[in-house]
């Protein structure tokens, strides 16, 4: 399929979308005239669709371009020299690649500077080891999420527990 193509395509699935979904509330809402009204709203339905499609496409591109301009800033480099280095390194090209995938679909800025560190940083030292502890911080960054940083915020600023005492004191528990 070429771009042309599945935008038709896609195009088509929001227009059979929105009248599948006018047509369904139409049924509930007043039995088969309500569904031939629903459906007739569909084309509206489908532009609505189409235009929420297009705002999460533009917000993922921008979120892409957020990110290496973080990545490129942290290292001081230009964004050629960062893509040499990221074509030099099938292991490091990889790992770009899914902190770039994870940083599209993330609203969350603080998790995004997060993964543009994580980035940065194996950027900066591409061994073996040094990618492995990023690949973990980048699955941990990628999973937590705004009520995580809540309660750690939370934990991390309670007033400490107790130390337990040396010796156990009878009866306690």
């Amino acid at each position: 399929m070429n771009k042309k193509t599945t935008g038709d395509v896609a195009r088509g699935l929001g227009q059979v979308a929105g009248a599948s979904t006018g047509a369904a509330v139409g049924v509930v809402v007043g039995g088969p005239a309500g569904a031939l009204v629903g459906a007739a709203v569909g084309p509206v339905l489908a532009t609505g669709f189409e235009m929420a499609a297009d705002r999460i496409a533009a917000n993922r591109a921008a979120r892409r371009g957020e990110l290496m301009s973080e990545v490129t800033r942290v290292l001081g480099i230009e964004a050629d020299e960062l893509q040499q280095r990221l074509l030099a390194d099938e292991r490091l090209l990889e790992f770009a690649g899914r902190v770039v995938g994870a940083a599209q679909d993330i609203s969350l800025t603080q998790k995004r500077r997060a993964l543009s560190c994580a980035l940065a940083a194996a950027v900066a030292d591409p061994t073996p080891a040094r990618l492995d502890i990023w690949e973990l911080l980048q699955a941990a960054i990628r999973e937590i999420d705004a009520p995580h940083i809540r309660f750690l915020h939370v934990v991390s600023s309670a007033t400490p527990l107790p130390q337990p005492p040396e010796k156990p004191v009878d009866g306690a528990r």
